[in-house]
């Protein structure tokens, strides 16, 4: 074949779309730079799979994630959550946040649990709940699909989030 040496193998990111596609994507990262601008606490994953293909990470965070700084709202929510169908929760900081106040005043959800993907589930997981649904497609618009199939007419959903969560999931309920 004429070549002088043995091949080098090219490094590549195998990524995994688990959905409806359930399709394999490899990614050839050696030489790219990428600008990963996750938070702190999220970053650092992300950046080893990316190093790990042959990337070169540039971490610059874009937001930081802090708990409420005022918790009047969630604690009410969470004296009436037998008003609810479920909870709704659509990120790993949600859960952590949403929890940690729930423990604090000492209530435990007996709702059921609704998450948007995988890693939230886990998250879910750790505190000691189990998830009730998680969407095949890991996005907000298939989770709200889901629950207006599911609920009834009248259902309600409590959803506790941050300031720059997706303000169009609860309009996807309706």
């Amino acid at each position: 074949n004429g070549s002088a040496g043995p091949r080098r193998k090219r490094n590549s990111c195998r990524i995994e779309a688990v959905g409806k596609s359930r399709r394999i994507k490899k990614l050839k990262m050696s030489g790219k730079k990428i600008l990963c601008t996750r938070p702190v606490d999220g970053a650092e994953e992300f950046k080893k799979i990316l190093e790990n293909s042959g990337a070169e990470v540039i971490t610059v965070p874009m937001i930081e994630i802090h708990p409420a700084a005022d918790y009047e709202l969630l604690d009410l929510k969470l004296d009436n959550l037998d008003k609810y169908e479920g909870i709704i929760l659509t990120s790993s900081n949600g859960v952590k946040f949403f929890f940690k106040r729930a423990i604090e005043k000492g209530v435990k959800p007996l709702n059921k649990i609704y998450a948007v993907g995988e890693n939230t589930g886990k998250a879910v997981e750790n505190f000691g709940f189990r998830v009730s649904l998680i969407p095949e497609n890991y996005n907000s618009a298939s989770l709200a699909e889901m629950l207006s199939e599911a609920g009834g007419e009248n259902s309600r959903y409590l959803f506790p989030s941050g300031n720059l969560s997706m303000k169009g999931f609860a309009a996807g309920l309706k």
